[in-house]
C-alpha cells in the first residue's frame, strides 16, 4: 500500500490518497473522527462488524464513523481519497 498526502488542514482534516495494490486491504478501527473515503480507480469490498460485504467501484464513497470498525479489500487493486477529521466544523 503506498499513503500520499494530498493536504492537511490545521483544524485538523487530513486528505491523503491511499493505492491498494492486488490483495490488498486496509483497516479503519477506532478512530477519533469521521472519514469519507472515495474509490478513485479499481474495486474492490467493504466487510466489517454488523456490516454485509459490500462491493465498492470506481465513484463508490463510503463514510466511516469513529465506533465503525471496517476493512476495505481488493482483489485487483483500487485507490482510494480519504478526508479524515473536520466533521464538526460550521458549514
Amino acid at each position: 500500500m503506498t499513503i500520499t498526502r494530498v493536504t492537511e488542514v490545521p483544524a485538523g482534516v487530513s486528505v491523503n490518497m491511499l493505492k491498494l495494490d492486488p490483495d490488498g486491504y486496509v483497516r479503519y478501527v477506532e478512530n477519533t473522527d469521521h472519514a469519507a473515503l472515495c474509490v478513485l480507480s479499481g474495486s474492490g469490498w467493504v466487510e466489517g462488524q454488523g456490516l454485509d460485504r459490500t462491493a465498492i467501484a470506481e465513484g463508490t464513497k463510503v463514510f466511516v464513523g469513529p465506533e465503525d470498525d471496517i476493512t476495505v479489500r481488493t482483489r485487483d487493486g483500487l485507490v482510494l481519497l480519504s478526508v479524515f477529521g473536520g466533521w464538526m466544523l460550521p458549514v
